[in-house]
C-alpha cells in the first residue's frame, strides 16, 4: 500500500502526533501533561495541518515520532536506524493509532508500513520516498 498524496501523508503525520499525545495521557508519563498539551496544540483541528515551528520546540523523548513527522514525503528516505526508531514508536502508539486511523491497519492488526519498517531494520536497507 502506498502512502498516497501529500494530503494523505499530512493526515497520517497528524494522527501519529495525536496518537502519541493519547499514549502519553494513557501512560500518565511524568511531566507528560505539558507535552500532551503542546502536541495537541501544534495540530490545527480544522485543516489538519501541523505547525512545524512549534512542533520542533517540543522536547520529545520519542525519537521515532520526530523522524516520522520530519521525513520528506516527496524526495526523502529513512535509514534502517530511522526505521528502528519509528518501529519502536509504532509499537508504543499502536492502540491509539488504530483508534484514530483504523483503515491503515490490516485485519491481523499490522500497520500498513510495518512490513516495510521490519524489512529495513532486518536488512539494514534504506526506505526511499519518491
Amino acid at each position: 500500500m502506498k502512502m498516497g498524496s501529500y494530503s494523505t501523508v499530512q493526515r497520517v503525520r497528524v494522527r501519529w502526533i495525536l496518537a502519541y499525545a493519547s499514549y502519553l495521557e494513557k501512560e500518565k508519563k511524568q511531566g507528560g501533561g505539558d507535552t500532551i498539551q503542546k502536541l495537541r496544540s501544534v495540530v490545527s483541528s480544522s485543516s489538519e495541518e501541523i505547525d512545524y515551528d512549534r512542533f520542533c520546540q517540543i522536547p520529545l523523548e520519542e525519537e521515532g515520532l520526530s523522524r516520522f513527522v520530519y521525513h520528506s514525503d516527496s524526495d526523502g528516505s529513512w535509514t534502517s536506524e530511522d526505521a528502528s526508531y519509528i518501529q519502536e514508536t509504532l509499537n508504543k502508539i499502536r492502540d491509539e493509532l488504530r483508534e484514530l486511523e483504523p483503515f491503515h491497519f490490516e485485519e491481523d492488526g499490522e500497520y500498513y508500513l510495518e512490513e516495510l519498517l521490519e524489512e529495513s531494520v532486518r536488512t539494514g536497507g534504506n526506505i526511499s520516498f519518491c
